[in-house]
């Protein structure tokens, strides 16, 4: 008897905790669940499972009905003796069963006729485990007879990161992006019509940390073929209230406490390569830096910010993160230091007063390379008082941030620089 109780709390939780038929909207920080419930009657009871209700944002919990007069959370029961004081339930006695009422379940308590008795648990079967709560439950008073209808809520067990990869052959770049949505909580859900929204949302009673480290587990996607070629289908749906829609047209499943990766972007990339230099004023002497190592992208995709994996000829150059990047603009991924193109970087004093100091600085950029580069130089100047003269060699500039300069060397071709700054005190 004890092991039918068992299996039959069993079977509830696993009833509360199965995989939901829903549509689901991704976020970066959480998730809007829409699932469809059917009412019978003037009420209706939801019961989320313990991992999915102690991720429900607070307020978020609505049921798309026409008449609603209240709703109640009701907390669990106690005990399942607990819930059933004052009822009657059969009790083992003698190696028979006798009809019982529960007069006090903390102490084991029953009446049997005019007799009361004291018996454990153990010795109960209990008639039905209707009206029992497992979990907290939402109870809905009802107006009509009652219907097909949506329960929709927030929740932060569920959330989304971008990555993406960047294969380049050649001069062809092609670049993947993946969702890795996260379920925490202990449901599965089965979406129909999944959504991602790139963008910043807040919610008013404070957010969970975004970076939910989608690479700690590994799972195969979970999308459904949606051609016969088995390639997903997801429509980029533009913008809307400042947010990037990404809508997936064929089901996916969200397994119960898996990290599950979906592509959602695969497209062609236009990519341009650089060796920068990029620093503020310094006047040592003498420095030798190595040039940063620098790609910049352009796709025709909107590009949520994430991190995002360089493979060159099938290894991999570098990793970096990019930030929310339109369709419109650049991505710029910079990759590190280069082994061995440096820039050399002399600084001569040739005058010094009470009022101002004047330097002589010189670039040199040797291009060790058995193909052409672009080179690229920036020295920061904003914020001071400074005159700029002299300044030698086509295409070095004077911009808003202070010294600029853009050059494309052949093969052991050497590139120089020199520009005289006076900084006024």
């Amino acid at each position: 008897m004890k092991k039918n109780l068992q299996l039959a709390v069993l079977a509830i939780t696993a009833a509360l905790s199965s995989a939901k038929a829903t549509d689901a909207t991704l976020y970066y920080n959480f998730a809007e669940i829409r699932e469809p419930v059917q009412i019978s009657g003037n009420r209706f009871d939801w019961s989320p499972a313990a991992d999915l209700g102690q991720y429900l944002v607070p307020g978020s919990l609505e049921l798309e009905y026409p008449e609603i007069f209240n709703v109640n959370l009701l907390p669990a029961s106690p005990s399942l003796l607990e819930a059933f004081e004052g009822k009657e339930v059969l009790l083992k006695r003698d190696n028979k069963l006798v009809k019982a009422i529960v007069i006090k379940a903390n102490i084991g308590l029953f009446q049997i006729g005019n007799q009361f008795v004291q018996a454990s648990a153990a010795d109960v079967v209990f008639p039905t485990l209707e009206g029992v709560r497992f979990a907290p439950t939402y109870s809905w008073t009802l107006g009509g007879s009652g219907g097909s209808s949506v329960l929709t809520y927030l929740t932060r067990g569920i959330t989304w990161s971008p990555r993406y990869t960047l294969a380049i052959k050649g001069d062809d770049a092609k670049l993947t992006g993946w969702a890795d949505v996260q379920n925490a909580s202990g449901v599965e859900y089965k979406t129909p019509k999944l959504e991602l929204i790139a963008g910043q949302v807040n919610l008013s009673s404070g957010d969970y940390n975004q970076n939910v480290q989608p690479y700690a587990v590994a799972a195969s996607p979970a999308l459904s073929k949606a051609s016969s070629d088995g390639a997903p289908s997801v429509e980029a749906a533009g913008e809307s209230a400042g947010l990037q829609t990404f809508k997936f047209n064929s089901p996916a499943t969200l397994a119960a406490r898996t990290t599950t990766s979906l592509p959602f972007i695969n497209t062609k990339a236009t990519l341009e390569r650089s060796f920068e230099y990029y620093s503020g004023f310094n006047g040592s002497p003498k420095i030798v830096v190595p040039l940063n190592r620098v790609y910049n992208i352009k796709t025709d995709s909107d590009l949520p910010g994430g991190v995002m994996t360089v493979r060159e000829d099938a290894r991999v150059v570098g990793q970096a993160r990019i930030s929310d990047n339109p369709k419109a603009e650049k991505a710029t991924i910079n990759l590190g230091a280069d082994f061995d193109l440096r820039l050399t970087r002399t600084v001569q004093t040739l005058s010094r007063t009470n009022t101002n100091i004047k330097y002589k600085v010189n670039f040199s950029i040797v291009n060790t390379k058995t193909r052409a580069v672009t080179v690229k130089i920036n020295e920061v100047l904003g914020g001071q008082n400074y005159a700029l003269e002299a300044v030698k060699l086509p295409n070095i500039k004077n911009n808003e941030e202070g010294i600029s300069a853009v050059n494309t060397l052949k093969p052991g071709e050497k590139f120089e620089a020199t520009y005289t700054i006076t900084f006024k005190y």
